[in-house]
């Protein structure tokens, strides 16, 4: 059950980080009401098509280009709508990696004030949004607490 739930929470936040196609969606001032979030139930154990449905039916609410990709790692159980295409990370990564490191914290196998060595050519690309790179140009030592900040602010 917490499986599921926690599917439906990834896959509300990717739904959120979707990009609109529709500019009107985006004008606050012309809505009445917010759109109201569709709800996922439990999939059936013996097929992903359901599950398909619903986040069909997602995509057309989010007035966008949604795609989606989801594994259960234990049965290999597998859905995918439009996986076939590239979408924009964005910062979409940073939860699994923000929770993965926590995980690790609560296991002790990290510390929240261990320092990391982030070097220059850690960084990316200039165009690209980096506020570690533009603070520290040649590279910082930082904690994995500062690096968490950095990745939710």
């Amino acid at each position: 059950m917490i499986k599921v739930w926690f599917c439906s929470f990834c896959f509300f936040l990717l739904t959120v980080g979707c990009t609109s196609s529709n500019s009107d969606s985006r004008d606050v001032s012309k809505q009445t009401q917010p759109p109201k979030a569709p709800t996922i139930s439990k999939p059936s154990v013996n097929s992903t098509h359901e599950l398909y449905k619903q986040i069909e039916q997602i995509s057309r609410i989010a007035q966008g280009r949604v795609g989606v990709t989801a594994t259960l790692l234990e049965t290999a159980q597998s859905v995918s709508f439009n996986g076939d295409q590239r979408f924009p990370m964005q910062s979409v990564y940073k939860f699994p990696i923000g929770m993965a490191v926590l995980a690790q914290v609560d296991q002790g196998k990290l510390k929240l004030d261990q320092k990391v060595l982030v070097k220059k050519s850690d960084f990316v690309s200039k165009p690209q949004h980096s506020p570690i790179r533009d603070k520290n140009p040649q590279g910082v030592e930082l904690s994995l607490a500062e690096l968490l900040e950095y990745m939710v602010s």
